[in-house]
């Protein structure tokens, strides 16, 4: 037996719009509709300022949201938790790749697994829930519906018919 939080979580209804499931009679009308982020937004916030991969990160993942419409202010924490998640995943996965798998333990020299190794899936392991969250992950996304259509490619024989 269930309880009051049973089942599925909801989308917001803006999700629901992008993936083209939304139906009225399923539409909260008392959902909180939160800003849009302001231009500024895309600017790498003073949390990462010292860390160089969440920078890298918030500057590839947040620019993508916004093309999309699909960032507000409110996003603002669970981004940057993604990036730091995500830097800390690469850190320690640079620190596996340089001293492998396995290194030697305790005083006796015995091979033991890498700690970093539990450092990098443990890192890796709080980025995915977020990237689902956000819809950044390929079955996500793939629910998702632009809203707009991109630019029109040109043909390379010239002019379309």
């Amino acid at each position: 037996m269930g309880n009051w939080n049973s089942g599925r979580r909801p989308h917001p209804s803006s999700l629901k719009i992008l993936r083209g499931t939304d139906r009225r009679d399923r539409v909260n009308p008392n959902e909180p509709q939160p800003p849009s982020a302001a231009a500024s937004f895309d600017a790498v916030p003073e949390e990462l300022q010292g860390d160089t991969l969440a920078a890298v990160e918030w500057t590839r993942v947040v620019p993508m949201r916004c093309a999309c419409g699909i960032v507000a202010n409110t996003d603002k924490a669970i981004l940057i938790a993604l990036c730091k998640s995500w830097s800390q995943y690469l850190h320690a996965d640079a620190i596996v790749q340089a001293m492998g798998l396995l290194v030697k333990g305790g005083s006796d020299g015995v091979p033991i697994v890498n700690p970093f190794l539990k450092l990098a899936r443990h890192a890796l392991a709080q980025c995915q829930p977020m990237w689902i969250e956000l819809g950044l992950t390929p079955s996500s996304r793939s629910r998702l519906t632009a809203l707009t259509p991109g630019p029109a490619t040109p043909s390379r024989w010239g002019n379309d018919l």
